[in-house]
């Protein structure tokens, strides 16, 4: 517990001003310009992300079908496939009542929490010592190529928080190995 408060503080720190405009908008850059931190109706990627989130909520809402991708780039008759950035959307759909733009920069803020403790996990079984195990993780979260990642809207920054625990499964040859 005391790991995920930890890499929740780094993630406060390292995402910054996010939370200056936690309920107000999204990052759109690392450095926003001073004066239009917050952008609207801009078409960049962190809308594009943005709308895959809230497209899988309207899913589970019913509205749209599993999959289907009606709204953009529709052409009449044509659906477009869309994997609607499952299960990171799944925390967007459950949080979207209390606000669509803390649900987003929720999830944002929680890829830091999540990127560090799956990493110490990961880190665990090898060196069995907490504090490499904490440095791990912080040069996790806060790995130079995933900062731009995330506040540009790509979905790697996010989706990379999957990394650790796809290369801890236990059930794999190469646990084993060792």
């Amino acid at each position: 517990m005391l790991l995920a408060v930890a890499f929740s503080l780094v993630g406060l720190i390292w995402s910054s001003p996010l939370h200056r405009y936690f309920t107000t908008g999204i990052p759109y850059q690392v450095e926003p310009q001073p004066g239009i931190e917050v952008v609207h109706v801009s078409p960049q990627d962190c809308i594009q992300l943005y709308y895959k989130y809230w497209l899988f909520s309207e899913v589970l809402l019913g509205n749209v079908g599993l999959f289907a991708n009606p709204y953009e780039f529709a052409v009449p008759g044509e659906r477009g496939f869309t994997g609607q950035q499952f299960p990171v959307s799944i925390l967007f759909a459950l949080l979207r009542p209390i606000s669509p733009i803390v649900a987003y920069n929720t999830i944002i803020l929680l890829s830091f929490t999540a990127c560090g403790v799956f990493m110490a996990l990961l880190a665990w079984p090898a060196v069995r010592d907490r504090w490499a195990c904490l440095l791990a993780g912080l040069v996790f979260c806060i790995m130079p190529f995933r900062l731009p990642q995330l506040m540009a809207g790509h979905p790697n920054g996010v989706s990379v928080l999957f990394l650790p625990l796809t290369l801890a499964e236990r059930g794999s040859p190469s646990a084993h190995w060792r």
